[in-house]
């Protein structure tokens, strides 16, 4: 179901990321939390699912959109902003390596930097992949 996708992103996110921010909504909702949310945050921004499938119980989505917002400023230096970038790479990193040790299964993973946005206050990466995750298609 989709609160179990919600739930297991969430979750991962915040075992790897405990004293940030999950976020999970729409991109212009997520920009408001930019300003006061503790960083490195971690935004889900809606997907669509595929119905289980009965034999497997499996929910499915094919795209599976993350973004690892990092603080940033505009006035970083070069050197600065490659310490942001590997830093969100870690964190990525982290996540995916937590993921990997729940029952979910993903493909198609890739991970992509991006420099200051949102007024130049964030850099980061911005992650996408596919998923199949077991749930139970009777809840």
């Amino acid at each position: 179901m989709y609160v179990d996708i919600v739930n297991l992103i969430r979750d991962t996110a915040n075992a790897v990321n405990p004293n940030g921010t999950f976020f999970f909504g729409r991109v212009s909702d997520a920009t408001l939390s930019l300003g006061d949310k503790p960083f490195p945050q971690i935004h889900l921004y809606p997907f669509s699912v595929a119905p289980p499938d009965q034999r497997f119980s499996l929910d499915v989505t094919d795209n599976i959109r993350l973004v690892f917002y990092l603080q940033d400023s505009p006035n970083t230096s070069d050197t600065d902003r490659e310490t942001i970038i590997n830093d969100a790479d870690i964190l990525q990193r982290a996540f995916r390596a937590e993921l990997d040790q729940t029952s979910a299964e993903y493909s198609k993973y890739l991970a992509t930097p991006f420099f200051k946005e949102h007024n130049g206050i964030t850099s980061g990466m911005v992650v996408t992949f596919a998923l199949k995750n077991k749930s139970n298609p009777c809840d």
